[in-house]
């Protein structure tokens, strides 16, 4: 039998891929052209808690750790209790050493008494500067644990305030009989250290209401990092341990 005529096709042109190739010399697409240093894995993630996203990823992360800013109603209204807090109780705390020392006798400087006053003060300012320090590492590990542990702190300074009263009453008592002090001081500082407790009653209870919200927004934002891993939610419960 006759083999059929070979018919060949001169104005034929190689087409290219569209998957790729040269055909489209305009074509900016370069799915494989990307900046390695940007990694696809979002910061604080399963990948980059784990190292397996990019250098820039890991160092936005730990950025964002350090200069960790408030993002929620909740965080602010939580950090803003406690700068509230702080500075009306450092105010009246600052009067109080203030009026003490421009009241005290100069020849009763150095008695016991003299030293009680102020070792108080001094101890319920650190703690005022101290909490502020664990409110914001709190928000920003966003630890539910440290927060309830604040409400507490807060709870542990409401009682110190109050054995602070009786304390500063009782040297103010002695420094007056020796007349070491003038004798207006006690009645003068007297609402000052009256409105330190009732600030800090006000400010735990304020405390307590955001932590409640604070405990919902952070096992969602926990939830949605680790998902449902019970390994990891054990191993982020021994973290924030």
């Amino acid at each position: 039998p006759e083999r059929p005529p070979t018919v060949t096709i001169t104005n034929h042109k190689k087409k290219t891929s569209h998957l790729g190739g040269q055909g489209f010399p305009n074509s900016s697409y370069i799915p494989l052209d990307r900046d390695r240093s940007v990694s696809p894995f979002p910061a604080g993630g399963y990948h980059d808690r784990e190292g397996l996203s990019g250098p820039s990823s890991s160092r936005q992360s730990t950025t964002s750790r350090i200069m960790y800013m408030p993002s929620s109603r909740w965080t602010w209204s939580f950090l803003m209790i406690a700068v509230c807090q702080a500075a009306v109780g450092l105010g009246l705390e600052g009067y109080v050493f203030a009026k003490f020392q421009i009241s005290l006798a100069p020849q009763a400087r150095k008695t016991t008494q003299s030293r009680t006053i102020p070792t108080y003060l001094a101890l319920f300012i650190f703690g005022f500067i101290y909490q502020l320090a664990l409110v914001w590492d709190a928000l920003r590990l966003k630890n539910t644990i440290q927060v309830i542990g604040l409400c507490l702190y807060n709870l542990g300074l409401l009682v110190y305030a109050a054995v602070q009263y009786d304390q500063i009453d009782r040297a103010v008592d002695v420094l007056d009989i020796a007349r070491e002090i003038r004798p207006d001081f006690g009645h003068d500082v007297k609402p000052f250290l009256v409105a330190v407790p009732c600030v800090l009653a006000l400010g735990t209870v304020a405390f307590s209401i955001v932590a409640w919200k604070l405990y919902d927004e952070f096992a969602w934002t926990i939830y949605k990092h680790i998902s449902a891993d019970l390994r990891l939610k054990r191993r982020y419960l021994v973290y924030q341990l």
